[in-house]
């Protein structure tokens, strides 16, 4: 057998079919974005719920606790308040407070507010002291040191007791006269020994002084009027006292013109 060295031996070639192999998808440049969408898409959604959540009843106040009112019904408070359903984020508690001062019986009142869960208001009232109670076919009514007026159930405590003689009570809800209400004040303080006054729509605020003596000294259309007037009825009935003369009433509301009558 020859073995020719010149025969190049025949070379096996295997064609390179690519259909066989998965093609390779260039990757699109936006790609990168789409973690983000979805990021943003769930942030979207999480502030909503919160918003929703913020917005909601938890946030609403709702429960109200009125301490220290004696006398005065709840109901009146809170509706004063304006407290009710009000958010807790904006809740204006000075104003609150102002509101529930100008109830009747109120001298001031403290608001506070607090969340847990849920939005809870506490408001403490500090009561009026009563100047005055009044008596009249109608039932008891009562004014304070600032002349407003309230009713009440029952007689209390009051540093004076007001016979209605003529005419109708102070009306409820509504402020007394500022000459009424300063006749009350001087009163209580120039006659500490005095309690009962009467009171007519026409002619004012009337006492009983020591000896029998009515006296009607009207309203105080001026500081210190009251006891101006005091000092001049009891000056008329001790001048009358000397004369023999034993006046039933004596009338000063007008101090240039007092009169009095047997």
């Amino acid at each position: 057998m020859r073995y020719d060295s010149q025969r190049n031996p025949r070379r096996r070639s295997t064609r390179f079919d690519n259909s066989n192999v998965a093609r390779r998808r260039k990757p699109s440049p936006l790609a990168w974005m789409r973690p983000l969408h979805l990021a943003a898409g769930v942030a979207a959604a999480v502030l909503a719920l919160a918003a929703l959540w913020y917005l909601g009843p938890t946030w609403r106040v709702r429960e109200i606790v009125v301490s220290n009112n004696a006398g005065i019904p709840a109901e009146q408070i809170i509706g004063a308040s304006g407290l009710q359903d009000e958010h807790y984020q904006f809740v204006d508690l000075a104003a609150a407070a102002r509101r529930t001062d100008d109830l009747p019986g109120v001298d001031a009142a403290e608001v506070r507010c607090r969340w847990w869960l849920q939005a809870t208001c506490n408001v403490t009232v500090m009561p009026a002291r009563p100047l005055a109670l009044w008596l009249s076919s109608s039932g008891y009514t009562w004014s304070d040191y600032e002349g407003k007026v309230q009713r009440t159930p029952e007689q209390i405590v009051a540093r004076l007791q007001i016979k209605v003689e003529e005419g109708a009570a102070p009306e409820l809800g509504a402020d007394l006269d500022a000459s009424l209400l300063r006749a009350l004040t001087e009163f209580a303080v120039a006659e500490p020994a005095l309690k009962s006054l009467s009171w007519s729509e026409k002619l004012g605020l009337a006492f009983e002084d020591v000896g029998g003596i009515r006296v009607r000294i009207g309203v105080a259309d001026r500081p210190g009027a009251v006891s101006d007037k005091i000092r001049l009825a009891r000056a008329l009935a001790d001048s009358l006292a000397r004369r023999g003369v034993h006046p039933r009433m004596i009338d000063v509301r007008f101090q240039d013109a007092p009169y009095y009558s047997q």
